[in-house]
């Protein structure tokens, strides 16, 4: 099973083992819409495609991702509810087939850390 990067709405940010099209719908609770960088093609993010319009809230860190990646947000928009971040290339340095893997350890890495530092200045941790 892949492992993705989850990024909740509060920031907290977790590594979890999803198996399918039903666990990736779990996970974000709903049906999934699809997120490509033009620049970062090691990665692919998934978000409720109704998240908005089922008032979930918002989730600026996973805003903050997605510039990190090169994905810039038009106007007003703005990601609610969870986002889901995978790999996009095989283990074996093959080409990309269209499947997902495990999100590369460097943004899991990344995105950990900082949560960890935001959640302990805040007392969450």
């Amino acid at each position: 099973m892949p492992k993705y990067m989850k990024i909740e709405p509060a920031g907290r940010v977790t590594i979890v083992e999803l198996n399918g099209l039903d666990d990736l719908r779990g996970a974000v609770g709903g049906c999934i819409e699809g997120i490509g960088s033009p620049v970062q093609r090691d990665v692919y993010c998934y978000i409720n495609e109704n998240g908005k319009g089922l008032g979930l809230t918002a989730n600026r860190t996973a805003e903050l991702f997605l510039n990190t990646i090169g994905v810039s947000l038009y106007g007003n928009d703005w990601i609610s509810g969870a986002m889901i971040v995978c790999g996009t290339e095989p283990p074996d340095g093959g080409l990309a087939d269209g499947e997902d893997y495990d999100v590369p350890l460097e943004y899991a890495a990344e995105m950990l850390a900082a949560w960890q530092t935001e959640s302990q200045m805040w007392g969450e941790g």
